[in-house]
């Protein structure tokens, strides 16, 4: 019997230790869909955005318009299952200063590629990519 107890002990024990510290099976859950959002981005390559100039994201069903802090851009856009994919993405080619372009540079670095999509827990929309990772928050409507 002690022996048993042992073994369920020690079960118990070795399960607890491996869900430790985990928010879900596999971290923070992507959104079921972009569609009908919009997000402005309060932090690019670990850098804070400036107040009014923040970069944005705004999607429809197939559709997303944006801006990285000084030019406008838009095109189709892919998601499905946390992966976040843009076609053909026209945009404007103002000058824009600093710190300004070097963010809006960084944050489209970021929309280039597969970019992995997630929402933590207080609801900001991190978008993660070979580019770097952006943290947007919802924009108000």
């Amino acid at each position: 019997m002690k022996t048993a107890l042992a073994l369920l002990f020690g079960l118990l024990l070795v399960s607890g230790c491996a869900s430790a510290g985990r928010s879900g099976p596999d971290g923070p859950a992507p959104p079921a869909t972009l569609a009908g959002t919009s997000w402005k981005a309060v932090a690019v390559a670990g850098r804070s955005t400036v107040a009014g100039r923040e970069p944005s994201l705004a999607f429809d069903a197939t559709q997303v318009r944006g801006s990285g802090g000084c030019n406008q851009f838009g095109g189709e856009y892919d998601y499905d299952g946390g992966r976040l994919s843009f076609g053909e993405m026209p945009m404007t080619l103002m000058g824009c200063d600093e710190p300004i372009g070097s963010l809006e540079t960084e944050f489209l670095k970021v929309l280039g590629g597969g970019v992995t999509v997630s929402v933590d827990d207080g609801g900001r929309l991190l978008l993660e990519g070979p580019g770097g990772q952006a943290l947007l928050v919802p924009a108000a409507g």
